[in-house]
């Protein structure tokens, strides 16, 4: 990830030589992997300065009393930047909700560092300018760069957010800006994920309403059972993480201002070729408001049935452990299988929406694999969440604009899952184009299959031999220029898979999962998103590079 060093010195030298060292450590190095260093002369100065969201805070310790002017004494002013660091942290602007890390550094003598080291509870780390000379510290900005992920996780993507420009956001955002915060402060992954409930529900009841409580039942039964998930396959972790950031990265997408033309054209397309939908087809939901509320839908519950398709792998575990203790006579967990062409008949009416030919290549290839999939006793994912949102949602709704939001949601959920699964079958049958998603027909659709493989948390061994691959990815740098084609916006970023910290001590470890990762990510989210979507239908050209733990690796992502 870029990190950004607020350097509060007064010396000019002192930082120029600095600033010179870490200039130098950039050349050559992405642009997602720069250290950037800026210089706040007095202590006095932070409040202002804190704003632009450092991600760390590098500090010289004596300073002129402030008015004050030489012959004067220099005097400890650490308690000071520590003060108003923190207060910066606690205050509504600081979005992202952690602690901003401080670094003491000084030239002060051994008097100093054991002063410093008093306050070492509300310090990162103290350097000895003496030792730690500006090489060596271009070299730890560097290492910190690759930390702080495993410190304060997707915090790249909650600057984002926290920045955005209100103007170009639903009615809304302050809710998302709330999320944001809240999910910072959770110091371990279930408390980001339980913080998140409230600020999730008042954004669900401000852009969809009367479906809020039915959807809020489906979060906590999605966030509840993932640790019996994990009994399962240990692969299966990290949903709720990944369905906030999946989220996050369409909303910044849908609202980033320089995409705004091409999120008009596409819902403007969208709604020409749906027959019904007739509440979204008026000027009082404009394409922001009714992007924004089915996106939200579709990414925020896209994996919510994962519970039911590992449900009998799950209940297989707890009748093994159960098994052991017979003899006592306690009972045990038996999985019920349901009549295979339940979950068919629920979303046939997503499935008419794609074709009303019943003949239709692509509508044939989801309803066997749908069919094929619950007869074999695990009920396929995407499509159980949009048989909820079909059933409960849309027939509960009393509002017409919500049950619209929830189906064209339900659309985009199934097929985030099951095309995937059957798109080489319908390829190899039938190799047309017209099987392949479009952005201007299904705009939440492709973009929850480009979220979802972007965001994915899951690179690793399939194979489960290996221990010590990506626990997640997150989006380390992302950013929207002018494409070369001059026609096209172009979204450039970098995506990091975020190893254990101990894959750092074995080089030949390191180099065996870069290796891996880069044949996954060829043979996954590439070949997927090449695959489902037509390629000259992007609103804007991608080209993401992958790293492992701020490592570039070979292979990226280009789309077109």
């Amino acid at each position: 990830m870029p990190l950004h060093v607020i350097y509060v010195e007064d010396s000019q030298r002192d930082f120029d030589g600095l600033d010179e060292a870490v200039r130098k450590a950039n050349v050559d190095r992405p642009k997602w992997s720069e250290v950037k260093l800026t210089q706040v002369r007095h202590p006095s100065l932070l409040p202002t300065a804190l704003s632009v969201y450092p991600d760390v805070v590098l500090a010289d310790v004596y300073f002129l009393p402030e008015g004050s002017k030489p012959p004067a004494p220099d005097t400890d002013h650490l308690d000071d930047i520590i003060r108003h660091v923190r207060e910066w942290d606690r205050q509504p602007d600081s979005q992202h909700g952690f602690p901003t890390p401080i670094i003491a550094y000084t030239s002060k003598g051994e008097g100093v560092l054991k002063d410093c080291l008093k306050r070492r509870s509300n310090l990162y780390d103290i350097w000895d300018k003496l030792s730690a000379g500006t090489d060596y510290v271009a070299w730890r900005f560097q290492q910190l760069a690759a930390e702080l992920p495993r410190l304060r996780p997707d915090a790249t993507m909650q600057r984002l957010i926290a920045a955005m420009d209100p103007g170009n956001t639903p009615p809304w955002h302050n809710f998302i800006l709330k999320l944001v915060r809240q999910y910072g402060e959770g110091q371990t992954e279930r408390e980001q994920i339980r913080e998140c409930r409230n600020p999730i529900q008042s954004t669900i009841d401000r852009a969809v309403g009367d479906c809020a409580p039915a959807l809020m039942e489906l979060w906590d039964a999605m966030i509840y059972s993932e640790p019996l998930l994990r009994a399962a396959s240990p692969r299966l972790r990290g949903i709720g993480r990944h369905s906030i950031n999946v989220f996050w990265f369409g909303y910044w997408l849908i609202n980033h201002p320089q995409l705004r033309a091409q999120w008009s054209f596409l819902w403007d397309s969208m709604l020409k070729q749906r027959a019904g939908l007739t509440s979204l087809k008026t000027p009082s939901v404009t394409p922001t408001v009714g992007l924004n509320a089915i996106w939200l839908l579709a990414s925020l519950f896209h994996d919510a049935g994962k519970f039911h398709e590992f449900g009998k792998a799950t209940t297989g575990r707890f009748s093994e452990f159960y098994g052991k203790f017979t003899a006592l006579g306690m009972g045990r967990a038996t999985w019920t299988a349901g009549k295979p062409d339940v979950l068919s008949e629920r979303v046939k009416g997503v499935l008419h929406q794609l074709s009303a030919n019943a003949d239709d290549p692509m509508v044939m290839g989801l309803q066997a694999h749908i069919l094929n999939c619950s007869k074999t006793e695990k009920p396929e994912h995407g499509t159980v969440a949009a048989a909820y949102l079909e059933s409960t949602i849309c027939a509960s709704t009393k509002q017409p604009i919500s049950k619209d939001y929830a189906r064209e949601a339900a659309r985009a959920m199934l097929l985030h899952s099951c095309l995937p699964a059957v798109m080489d079958k319908l390829l190899e049958d039938a190799p047309k184009d017209h099987l392949r998603l479009a952005w201007p027909s299904d705009p939440i659709a492709c973009l929850l299959l480009f979220c979802d493989q972007v965001q994915t948390w899951d690179r690793h061994d399939q194979d489960g031999e290996k221990l010590d691959y990506p626990d997640r990815a997150e989006l380390a740098y992302l950013d929207v220029e002018q494409g070369s084609d001059k026609t096209r916006p172009c979204l450039k970023g970098c995506i990091d898979y975020i190893a254990p910290s101990r894959v750092n001590m074995y080089p030949r470890l390191r180099q065996d999962i870069k290796e891996a990762l880069n044949n996954v990510i060829l043979n996954k989210p590439k070949k997927v998103l090449r695959q489902i979507i037509s390629q000259d239908t992007w609103p804007f050209t991608v080209h993401l590079d992958c790293a492992l733990s701020g490592e570039k690796l070979d292979i990226g992502m280009d789309f077109a």
